[in-house]
């Protein structure tokens, strides 16, 4: 996987394929964004798609303790809008997220397949 890296303000980096669509239009500006918060602890590879709201979260408050892990997504992966990855989840190659879907912690979502819902769950054909 060739990897480019974002520079965002501050020095944030994030590491991201080749021809990665984030959709990352300023709120400000009137449009929808993609929120990666810990830019260190997200992977994003070739030819993958994160749309409006789309969100790996790295982190989560759980019993008053802050915990953070990494979100792997792979190659030619489409999130739909304001899906969600929590922390130490990956996302196979050539999956898709449908819109609203959260995926939990921990979980592995194999390459090839397509999921939707609160939480994710196998979509019906």
């Amino acid at each position: 996987m060739e990897t480019f890296r974002i520079v965002a303000p501050h020095a944030l980096v994030i590491a991201v394929g080749y021809t990665v669509v984030l959709d990352l239009m300023p709120l400000a500006a009137g449009g929808p964004t993609t929120d990666i918060t810990e830019f260190d602890c997200v992977s994003i590879g070739d030819y993958s798609e994160l749309n409006a709201f789309a969100c790996p979260q790295t982190h989560r408050y759980e019993d008053r303790v802050m915990k953070i892990d990494h979100v792997e997504i792979g190659s030619k992966v489409t999130m739909g809008p304001r899906s969600a990855v929590l922390y130490s989840a990956k996302v196979g190659d050539n999956a898709r997220l449908g819109p609203l879907t959260l995926v939990m912690k921990g979980e592995h979502i194999p390459k090839g397949t397509s999921w939707a819902g609160c939480p994710a769950a196998p979509a019906r054909p």
